[in-house]
Protein backbone atom coordinates (compact mmCIF):
# COMPACT_ATOMS: atom_id res chain seq x y z
CA UNK A 1 0.00 0.00 0.00
CA UNK A 2 3.01 2.23 0.96
CA UNK A 3 4.54 1.29 -2.53
CA UNK A 4 1.29 2.26 -4.05
CA UNK A 5 1.24 5.64 -2.51
CA UNK A 6 4.82 6.29 -3.09
CA UNK A 7 4.40 5.59 -6.85
CA UNK A 8 1.41 7.83 -7.32
CA UNK A 9 3.18 10.51 -5.42
CA UNK A 10 6.13 10.37 -7.56
CA UNK A 11 3.66 10.55 -10.84
CA UNK A 12 2.20 13.77 -9.54
CA UNK A 13 5.37 15.22 -8.64
CA UNK A 14 6.07 14.61 -12.36
CA UNK A 15 3.43 15.94 -13.70
CA UNK A 16 1.73 18.64 -11.30
CA UNK A 17 5.44 20.24 -10.80
CA UNK A 18 7.32 19.09 -14.15
CA UNK A 19 10.02 17.06 -12.61
CA UNK A 20 12.08 14.34 -13.81
CA UNK A 21 11.64 11.03 -12.43
CA UNK A 22 15.38 11.94 -10.68
CA UNK A 23 14.55 15.00 -9.45
CA UNK A 24 10.66 13.67 -8.56
CA UNK A 25 12.43 11.28 -6.43
CA UNK A 26 14.97 13.70 -4.40
CA UNK A 27 12.45 15.65 -3.30
CA UNK A 28 9.91 12.75 -2.32
CA UNK A 29 12.63 11.02 -0.47
CA UNK A 30 14.04 13.49 1.29
CA UNK A 31 11.05 14.98 2.50
CA UNK A 32 9.37 14.83 6.30
CA UNK A 33 6.24 14.00 4.39
CA UNK A 34 7.53 10.47 2.85
CA UNK A 35 9.24 10.18 6.57
CA UNK A 36 5.73 10.20 7.61
CA UNK A 37 4.41 7.74 5.16
CA UNK A 38 6.81 5.00 5.79
CA UNK A 39 6.58 5.54 10.19
CA UNK A 40 4.57 1.94 10.21
CA UNK A 41 2.96 4.09 13.30
CA UNK A 42 1.25 6.97 11.30
CA UNK A 43 -2.09 5.99 9.62
CA UNK A 44 -0.86 7.85 6.13
CA UNK A 45 -0.95 5.04 4.39
CA UNK A 46 -4.52 4.46 5.02
CA UNK A 47 -5.42 8.28 3.36
CA UNK A 48 -5.77 9.10 -0.09
CA UNK A 49 -2.73 10.34 -2.61
CA UNK A 50 -4.46 13.72 -2.54
CA UNK A 51 -4.26 14.05 0.88
CA UNK A 52 -0.57 13.12 1.18
CA UNK A 53 0.50 15.34 -1.78
CA UNK A 54 -1.21 18.70 -0.23
CA UNK A 55 1.02 17.53 2.59
CA UNK A 56 3.61 17.06 0.72
CA UNK A 57 3.26 19.74 -1.59
CA UNK A 58 3.08 22.50 0.86
CA UNK A 59 6.27 21.35 2.67
CA UNK A 60 7.68 21.75 -1.07
CA UNK A 61 6.78 24.99 -1.00
CA UNK A 62 7.56 26.08 2.19
CA UNK A 63 10.35 24.00 3.58
CA UNK A 64 7.81 23.44 6.34
CA UNK A 65 6.09 20.21 7.23
CA UNK A 66 3.25 20.99 8.98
Amino acid sequence: MQDDLTAELLLLLIEKKGLSEEEAMDKLYSSKAYKVLMDSKSDWFYHSVGYVYSYLDDELKTGVFA
